[in-house]
Formats: structure tokens, sequence, C-alpha cells
């Protein structure tokens, strides 16, 4: 009876383990896959559109006096919150995962067929 409990836990801490690794993956690519397409808007805004200087500050057309100043859209906005967060977010999530994965080869949890469900 011990032993079918034993099994049951390790099944269950398997199962556990793969869907937070595969959290953990989905993060990083979806972050990494955010990070290219904020810079490459970025890029845009810069040498294309010419909404934004080098240095990163919004700089917009030359208006008429009398004319409202232009301020920046949402999709610029956007583009400057993830060139700036999904990097960070991107290299969290990879320094955790490695740090895991490190910490579990290093306790032997990371053998995956210790843990299986064939037996």
């Amino acid at each position: 009876m011990l032993y079918c409990v034993g099994v049951v836990a390790l099944i269950y801490l398997a199962a556990t383990r793969a869907r937070h690794v595969q959290a953990m993956r989905r993060l990083i690519l979806v972050s990494a896959a955010i990070w290219v397409l904020s810079w490459f808007c970025l890029y845009l805004e810069i040498f294309l559109w010419h909404h934004v200087t080098t240095s990163l500050h919004l700089h917009g057309p030359q208006v008429p006096p009398g004319f409202p100043k232009p301020q920046p859209g949402e999709f610029l906005l956007a583009v400057l919150a993830g060139s700036a967060l999904a990097p960070l977010v991107c290299l969290t999530a990879m320094t955790v995962d490695w740090v895991r994965r490190r910490s579990a080869r290093r306790t032997g949890l990371g053998n995956r067929e210790a843990v299986s469900l064939d037996e």
C-alpha cells in the first residue's frame, strides 16, 4: 500500500513538474517573440517612420504654429514598453528555468527515466 502511495506521489510530482516546465517554456517563447517584434517595430519607428529619434526621444513631425502638438499614440507607447519589459521578462524566465534545471540535476529530480508511466 505504501508503495502505491509513493508511486502516485511521484507521478503527481512529475506531472506537476511537467506543467511548470511547459508553462515556463511558453513564457520564454512568448516573451522572446514580443521582444523581437517590439524591437523590430522600434526599428521601424526610428528609421522608417521617424517618430522616434535614435536616442529614443519622441519626435513628431513639425506642425505649423497654432496647431496642437502631436503626442505619441498607444502603438508607440506599447512598442516602447514592450522593448523595455520583454527582454527583462525573457531573461528572468530563462535564468529561473536554468537555475531550476541545475538544482533538479544536482538533487536527482531531473531524471525523467526515474519517474515513468510505463512501469
